[in-house]
């Protein structure tokens, strides 16, 4: 049925007239495509970069982060192709921050958001960063200038928390009052793990600040006054589409800060869920790379633990089985950041290197192995991490006339 006001309108037969009816027709389908776009849009938030997901690499990957974090089965995996499904997905963020190769990207918020508001947080607090997700937020009446309010905690991983003790913040607080009848409803089993080992990394490197959970109400502190209302907290209709055409325009990630650095990536295409073979040429810095930064930038905050062993989902070390390896290569072909390097000398003596600095525990190369020959654990030894130690898994020796070898 047309509105009264087009009906009125349709009664006048002037050229004036028509013209009117023709605008207001025009704007009320303006207001159906934004509004299909804004829907279509939302389906988008979280999206895949193809040639970063070790599982669209290799059809033989093992690698279940964004899987086991999950809570609402939303991440569909078949032969060489994942991808989100929009209905059950909840945008909860914990894929994105559990991906061990940069892979799965969001901007409801992007991480440059989250900083920029962190700092607004830290400069009303005399330095401490504060953050609630939105549920407890909104129940809770919280000062948005006082604290960063995230569709949930599980967008912050140990990468983004060691940035803002980068940016000199004194504390970083993450208001965890409960997630009952939230439906979003996926604390577990990400949140907990992340906020142990993020603790545990900045003991390990002493790093000077305070990391800390609350699980209690709010401090009136951060509680807004009776002028600041639930409207100033931003979630509505018209913020998630402003942030979903940021996504749908932009869609690389951005920089988090010139303090913690960017991963590079690349804008995602409408086959990303297909088959994605990435040539040596087509590889991402290494520096791109989530681990590869944290290592650094805690290095340069904290101090490294020299003697201890680190344990940690950021990195991992592998060695070679000499009783099943083949000396093929395959494992250095499939490393994303190189921290496998496999060479041949003009002999036809084959060299295997391996550099713990750049590991970012993807796992690639073990499930690459034909012969099941890595020897891969999370417990690195400190002095290990050094960006110039370099391990020879094994040098110049010669190939098996079965293996020609994968790297010419």
């Amino acid at each position: 049925m047309e509105p009264k006001s087009v009906k009125h309108l349709s009664r006048f037969s002037s050229c004036t007239t028509h013209m009117r009816v023709n605008a207001i027709l025009f704007r009320m389908s303006k207001i159906d495509t934004i509004e299909s776009i804004s829907n279509k849009l939302a389906e988008t938030t979280i999206t895949v970069v193809p040639k970063r997901c070790s599982y669209i690499r290799n059809w033989h990957s093992t690698c279940r982060y964004c899987l086991s974090v999950c809570q609402h089965d939303a991440i569909e995996r078949s032969l060489g192709r994942l991808k989100i499904n929009s209905e059950k997905c909840t945008g909860c963020g914990a894929c994105v921050a559990a991906c061990p190769t940069s892979a799965m990207l969001t901007s409801a918020p992007n991480q440059n958001e989250i900083v920029r508001q962190a700092k607004e947080s830290a400069r009303r607090n005399a330095g401490s960063a504060a953050f609630i997700c939105e549920k407890q937020a909104l129940e809770q009446h919280v000062d948005t200038e006082r604290v960063v309010v995230l569709p949930c905690l599980n967008y912050l991983d140990e990468y983004l928390i060691s940035g803002l003790f980068a940016l000199k913040f004194k504390r970083v607080v993450l208001f965890s009052c409960g997630c009952d009848d939230c439906e979003m409803d996926c604390s577990e089993p990400y949140l907990d793990q992340m906020i142990q080992s993020t603790h545990h990394l900045l003991e390990q490197w002493n790093v000077s600040g305070t990391f800390a959970t609350l699980d209690a109400v709010v401090p009136a502190l951060v509680l807004a006054d009776s002028k600041k209302r639930r409207a100033s907290i931003q979630s509505d209709r018209r913020e998630a589409f402003k942030q979903g055409g940021a996504s749908a325009l932009e869609f690389a990630w951005q920089s988090v800060s010139d303090a913690i650095g960017s991963f590079t990536g690349e804008e995602p295409r409408k086959d990303g869920d297909k088959q994605i073979i990435v040539r040596a040429e087509e590889r991402f810095d290494a520096k791109s790379y989530r681990s590869v930064r944290m290592l650094a930038m805690l290095d340069h905050i904290g101090t490294r633990p020299r003697g201890a062993t680190v344990e940690s989902r950021m990195w991992a070390s592998v060695n070679i089985d000499p009783n099943r390896c083949r000396y093929c290569g395959a494992c250095a072909l499939m490393c994303v950041t190189q921290a496998l390097k496999y060479e041949k000398n003009a002999d036809g003596l084959a060299t295997l290197t391996f550099q713990p600095s750049l590991c970012i525990n993807c796992r690639l190369c073990k499930d690459s192995c034909l012969t099941h020959s890595m020897i891969y654990t999370n417990k690195i030894p400190a002095n290990d991490l050094d960006g110039e130690v370099l391990i020879d898994l094994y040098r110049d020796h010669e190939l098996p006339k079965s293996s020609a070898g994968f790297i010419q």
